[in-house]
């Protein structure tokens, strides 16, 4: 996305002084156009920056220009400022999905900026959730930091995290969709041995979920039997 395909004016030139970091031009068109921050652009209509508030340009995800500006955190604090006020109806989502992107964003990691974003956003009233897309875009440091902020630990984290106790732990009482899910982050990951725990132990689910469901003669001569 090229800020020129921007057909607002007063949007484009509140995008440009987000990327290049001109805290006090964004300040005078947030002061003169509070509207800026409650507006969604028409474009783009499909994929997950589908008409983007002013807000989610913060973490340049999708990727437009390779790096944030050194004060992206202070930055960021005056367009939540703006939104709290002047966008109460859509603030919730617009916190809640910026934390997203900023937690799977590749850029705001290379700028060394991901955990501030993620705990400003956390702190001003966004909703952190599992980190299963920060690992998915190999944003390890971003995951942990959710973890730890939330208090909980999926099967999925643990194997991304490396959390091999945590692992065994969670796999004893994980649900059959859980153990799909950690398979698919375990091949991902290019973790063998953990592979095949987890296809013995989605295995020994349906089995048993059939004992329970099904007559005992019909589970006797289940061709699974003999896997």
């Amino acid at each position: 996305m090229d800020n020129s395909e921007i057909t607002d004016p007063l949007f484009r030139d509140a995008v440009e002084a987000i990327d290049t970091g001109n805290l006090s031009l964004l300040r005078l068109l947030l002061e003169t156009n509070p509207q800026l921050v409650n507006k969604r652009l028409d474009f783009p209509t499909e994929g997950y920056f589908k008409n983007p508030y002013l807000l989610w340009f913060v973490a340049d995800n999708p990727i437009r220009h390779e790096k944030l500006p050194a004060n992206i955190v202070e930055i960021t604090v005056l367009l939540i400022q703006f939104a709290r006020r002047h966008a109460r109806e859509s603030f919730q989502q617009q916190m809640d999905y910026t934390l997203g992107l900023v937690a799977t964003g590749r850029i705001p990691r290379e700028s060394g900026a991901q955990i501030e974003l993620i705990d400003l956003l956390v702190s001003e009233g966004a909703t952190p959730g599992d980190g299963h897309g920060a690992l998915a875009h190999g944003n390890i440091e971003a995951a942990r930091h959710l973890v730890k902020i939330t208090g909980r630990l999926t099967l999925t984290e643990a194997i991304g995290l490396d959390m091999v106790d945590e692992f065994h732990r969670l796999l004893k009482e994980a649900s059959l969709a859980d153990r799909q899910v950690a398979l698919i982050a375990a091949a991902f990951y290019g973790k063998s041995e953990i592979i095949k725990l987890l296809i013995t132990s989605i295995v020994d689910f349906i089995l048993m979920q059939q004992r329970c469901t099904r007559p005992y003669f019909q589970v006797l001569w289940n061709p699974l039997k003999y896997w």
